[in-house]
């Protein structure tokens, strides 16, 4: 893991100027058998919010930029990124406009505190890899508030 956030003017608490916040990014990476990262899967907590309500195309905000700026500095590897949980982090307080330059800025400082965390990495070879589910059960009353669909 790394730590960006308030501190980096990136995002924090949405309601409360310094108030609690994740500032982790937490990081997952693969390498291939002659040392070359491969993949990087990266998880930040931090609502998408640097292309507001303004505008009429979809994108992919800061994440797009993170995802290149890691590319960059880790040439042939494929970047995936999740979103923490969000609840109250944002950029509100922190950004300094709502654009793409912000959110190149914001997702390249994140890209580099990522890699940061990928510098200082343990690496292993032997690491037992697992699979789990669990099923909820679906309440029958629940299953007859569904309409039907035609």
């Amino acid at each position: 893991v790394s730590l960006c956030g308030a501190e980096s003017g990136v995002g924090g608490n949405r309601r409360v100027p310094g108030g609690p916040h994740d500032p982790l990014v937490s990081v997952m990476a693969v390498k291939d058998e002659k040392d070359n990262v491969r993949g990087i899967f990266v998880n930040y907590t931090l609502h998408p919010t640097f292309i507001h309500e303004w505008s009429n195309v979809c994108t992919a905000d800061y994440p797009c930029y993170l995802r290149m700026q890691l590319e960059e500095m880790e040439p042939g590897a494929v970047v995936g990124f999740a979103q923490g949980a969000s609840g109250n982090q944002s950029s509100r307080y922190y950004r300094q406009g709502e654009s793409y330059d912000e959110a190149e800025r914001v997702g390249r400082i994140l890209g580099k505190a990522a890699h940061s965390a990928l510098e200082k990495m343990e690496w292993n070879n032997d690491i037992d890899i697992a699979v789990a589910n669990s099923e909820l059960p679906f309440d029958e009353e629940l299953d007859n508030t569904v309409p039907e669909l035609s």
